[in-house]
């Protein structure tokens, strides 16, 4: 019998374990060291000073890494690559080094004058609430007041400590990003999944403004279960629509004309997209996506105007309001207004890559601008993935709905005036820009595909002849010279020569 002790395990086999971690990138593991070197370095200063507030926010640290070994564990075996294990992790490491970091830099540079202070000091107020399983009755749930509930809502989990809020808010962020390289894995299959998802997790500016208590937080989890709800809905997954409807309702909930924005994306992959097959039933289907996607659009339109105050939208008024409200601060500068295409072009390089570096005047905008200068430059570097735009537009339906958003995104926010505000902003664009590095190279698309490699036939040796047994299958011997050969069953007869 076959030995089964040799045989190989099939769990072994076919998933990547968490042994594997040793085949993870050193940079990684660099990660690894200095998260856990950061996280006993700030736990014996809390300790040493009895600072609580720290302290309870540093007991949450545990729980979210235990929340997310799960997720980076699926993501690995679903890549077939152990590697991921660690990639996701250490992206989500950083991100809660880069949420310690803008509680420091709330307190330590700017005396506690930061949009999360506004925010936890309106949570404090719903906690016992929530706590007593009472929803709070709030006039106007839409945008900042909706903040400050879910805020609420989370320190009656982890404790009201700033940090621990901070650490939560940067986890939901987190979440968001690996949803949106999800969506990159179903929506563009032939992309370089590995490279979207280090840019999306690893990019400095993606790490550092949703890592606290606010709005970017929220918004990059709502962004990221609505786009891989449609990048679900174009591969023809019926569980896409939930994802879709459930992001789309937490992005009104906090940003109304962001959900409009990606409404543009939307329009342009259902134009766009190229039918895989033609049935009688294609044409009625359609018009029945159509129907649906006009409906959406005005609920949009309507839930827009009454976020920014309107009986109806008016796009030059709020784009104007927008310009003069954000045209304050030490950082102002003029904003493009698009009134023709032509200045869609001054306006994609102000909301993606400015400031320019000779239009710098402070750290943080220096920062911001080295960012933007090597984003431009990894556009530049990537221009045989670029040039396979107009070959996966029509057959890749979220590479079109990326593209839309990037351009409505746009069009919507070249009015900020101020180059803080716009970077913050940015961040919620930036993972769809970020889609056309990863895409394949345009050689890659037009290389004839590889011959099936030639298998060997095995033929099998031929199976010996059975003996038969029976009269009719005796062997019979040669007849001898003057004799017949017998007869079944008789005896042979000499013929007239035997006797010779």
């Amino acid at each position: 019998m076959p030995d089964r002790r040799n045989r190989p395990s099939r769990t072994t086999a076919a998933t990547p374990m968490v042994g594997e971690i040793r085949r993870s990138p050193a940079w990684v593991l660099t990660i690894y060291f200095l998260g856990g070197l950061l996280f006993a370095g700030f736990f014996v200063d809390s300790f040493l000073a009895n600072d609580s507030e720290r302290l309870q926010g540093l007991l949450v640290v545990p729980v979210l890494v235990g929340l997310t070994v799960p997720i980076a564990l699926r993501i690995a075996r679903t890549e077939g690559d152990a590697a991921y294990f660690g990639i996701v992790m250490a992206g989500m490491i950083a991100k809660l080094v880069s949420a310690f970091i803008r509680y420091l830099i709330a307190f330590g540079l700017y005396n506690g004058q930061a949009d999360m202070v506004s925010y936890h000091n309106g949570g404090l107020t719903y906690v016992d609430s929530f706590r007593r399983l009472i929803f709070p009755s709030v006039p106007n749930l839409i945008g900042t007041n909706w903040i400050k509930v879910f805020t609420g809502f989370v320190y009656s989990f982890t404790g009201t400590s700033i940090v621990a809020g901070g650490f939560a808010y940067a986890w939901l962020g987190f979440l968001g990003f690996v949803l949106l390289t999800r969506a990159f894995k179903v929506g563009i299959p032939d992309g370089n999944v590995r490279r979207y998802t280090i840019l999306v997790l690893f990019l400095p500016s993606l790490l550092y403004w949703p890592a606290s208590i606010g709005k970017e937080a929220w918004m990059m989890f709502a962004i990221g279960l609505s786009s891989y709800g449609i990048a679900c809905i174009c591969a023809r997954r019926s569980t896409g629509v939930v994802w879709f409807a459930v992001g789309v309702a937490a992005i009104i909930v906090v940003r109304p004309h962001l959900a409009l924005v990606e409404f543009v994306g939307i329009v342009l992959a259902f134009a766009l997209r190229r039918p895989a097959t033609r049935t009688m039933a294609g044409p009625a289907i359609r018009i029945v996506g159509l129907f649906v996607v006009v409906l959406l659009g005005v609920f949009l339109v309507g839930q827009t105007a009454s976020f920014f105050g309107q009986e109806r939208l008016s796009v030059d008024t709020t784009l104007t309001d927008t310009a003069s409200r954000t045209s304050e601060g030490g950082s102002q500068f003029t904003a493009v207004q698009v009134r023709t295409p032509l200045d869609m072009v001054p306006a994609f390089a102000t909301v993606f890559f400015r400031p320019f570096p000779f239009e710098v005047g402070s750290t943080q905008e220096l920062l911001t601008s080295v960012e933007c200068v090597a984003i431009l430059g990894f556009l530049v570097a990537s221009w045989s993935r670029l040039r396979s735009v107009p070959k996966l537009v029509r057959s890749t339906p979220y590479l079109s709905y990326s593209l839309g958003y990037v351009f409505a995104f746009t069009f919507a926010f070249a009015s900020f005036a101020n180059f803080g505000i716009l970077a913050r902003q940015r961040v919620q664009a930036l993972p769809f820009l970020l889609v056309l590095l990863a895409l394949p190279r345009v050689q890659d698309l037009d290389a004839p595909a590889a011959p099936d490699e030639p298998t060997l036939q095995v033929v099998p040796d031929p199976e010996p002849e059975r003996p038969r047994f029976g009269p009719a299958h005796r062997t019979r011997r040669p007849a001898r010279p003057g004799v017949t050969a017998p007869a079944i069953g008789g005896q042979g007869s000499p013929t007239p020569d035997a006797g010779r």
